[in-house]
């Protein structure tokens, strides 16, 4: 993958190399579609857990928001400020999403994919 890839499917690719249980792996690509879905940011930091849970995790200005998911309707998401921890819950519903957003607002739009040498189908005199 280039530098310039979709980063949804750069943390995708991160979960696949912790190589977790089968089951934990498809409920964290289904946790990952839905967090793109509610418009979040993606996860800074994609890590092992206790019992081989799927943590993703993300800290910014001093709050940070987690996600463990440990299989198929196995989730929980706790948020917090450097000091203290907030709120938390079991499910990843539009409380957590408000929670996720409220915490670490999205950072951006997904970079432009690189020009295609190709216009129409015919090269073009640049990319010759």
């Amino acid at each position: 993958m280039t530098d310039r890839a979709n980063p949804w499917a750069l943390c995708a690719a991160r979960v696949a190399a912790l190589r977790p249980p089968a089951q934990t792996q498809c409920a964290a690509f289904r946790a990952l579609v839905w967090l793109a879905g509610e418009r979040a940011a993606v996860p800074h930091v994609v890590r092992l857990g206790p019992r081989r849970a799927v943590l993703f995790r993300w800290d910014q200005g001093g709050h940070w928001f987690e996600v463990a998911v440990a299989g198929t309707g196995r989730a929980r998401w706790r948020a917090g400020a450097a000091t203290d921890a907030g709120p938390g819950g079991r499910r990843l519903d539009r409380a957590a999403a408000d929670a996720l957003r409220a915490a670490i607002p999205f950072a951006g739009r997904f970079p432009d994919p690189p020009p295609s040498p190709l216009a129409n189908g015919r090269r073009t005199r640049r990319s010759r």
